[in-house]
């Protein structure tokens, strides 16, 4: 019978949850997945600047591909010929990693990023490629902007761009090249920029903030589990020390029924005595 009526017991529907525990349950669900979510960007992020690091003058990219905000107008042109067309400050472009010893496999043009060394910049640039060495050991680009006011047929090799008096080309070296643009996002530039201009408060911030809520509600856990556990042996206490008592009170009744029938039992013999 005890059996059935555990049964019972077990298969019995759980109490509904309350509109206010249905809502700190979905607070919490929603708290944790924003907060695994920041650590998953963190980490991308992190492994991505990584990856840049490891080539000079690289820049973020997983698995060989990657992107970078626009930061100038220097390919803002009206070049709509090639798989890349012009684009503009404040766009996105998409790259994949560089990693051949020459460029016999870039092309007139391709849009390829590379490192400046030139003083007044000593940074990242991304341009179009308008010639090609025969050698395949360098290739000299061009901004969208200035084939604007000077038109070049980029295919014609007797123009040869004497390098040394063309100061709106540029020879860059295949160790140079560090990736080659796939593809554009307008407009996106500029959510990528403000993302690595405050990433402490979007990123950072948010994720020190759950971590120390987390804390708390772990030390607050510890010490209920605590206080319950001394509430808990402060009863086993106090049964314990309510048994002690009841059983010398036991022990004291006892005692004093003895006595008292001893006491009884002497008068008795006494009397008997006297009537003697």
């Amino acid at each position: 019978m005890e059996n059935f009526n555990t049964q019972e017991n077990v298969n019995e529907p759980k109490t509904p949850k309350t509109p206010k525990e249905k809502t700190i349950f979905g607070l919490k669900i929603a708290g944790n997945v924003v907060f695994y979510a920041l650590i998953v960007m963190l980490l991308l992020f992190s492994i991505m600047n990584i990856n840049a690091g490891s080539r000079s003058g690289g820049f973020p990219n997983l698995f060989g591909r990657g992107f970078l905000a626009v930061m100038t107008d220097s390919m803002n042109g009206e070049v709509t010929e090639y798989e890349i067309d012009s684009f503009k400050a404040g766009d996105l472009v998409y790259e994949k990693v560089f990693k051949d010893d020459d460029c016999s496999n870039l092309k007139v043009g391709d849009v390829i990023t590379f490192y400046d060394d030139n003083p007044q910049i000593k940074a990242l640039n991304t341009h179009r490629i308008v010639y090609i060495s025969p050698d395949n050991s360098y290739v000299v680009t061009m901004g969208d902007y200035e084939a604007l006011s000077n038109v070049y047929d980029y295919n014609d090799k007797q123009a040869a761009y004497d390098l040394e008096s063309q100061e709106i080309v540029q020879a860059v070296t295949a160790s140079d090249i560090k990736g080659v643009v796939t593809g554009v996002k307008p407009g996106a530039g500029k959510t990528l920029f403000n993302l690595q201009e405050y990433w402490f408060p979007i990123f950072v911030l948010p994720v020190l903030l759950f971590l120390l809520v987390e804390i708390y509600f772990v030390i607050k856990n510890i010490m209920d589990l605590r206080g319950a556990k001394q509430k808990a042996e402060l009863a086993s206490d106090k049964e314990a020390m309510m048994a002690d008592l009841e059983s010398q009170k036991e022990e004291m009744r006892k005692q004093i029924l003895e006595e008292l029938k001893a006491e009884q039992e002497k008068k008795a013999a006494e009397a008997d005595k006297d009537k003697e």
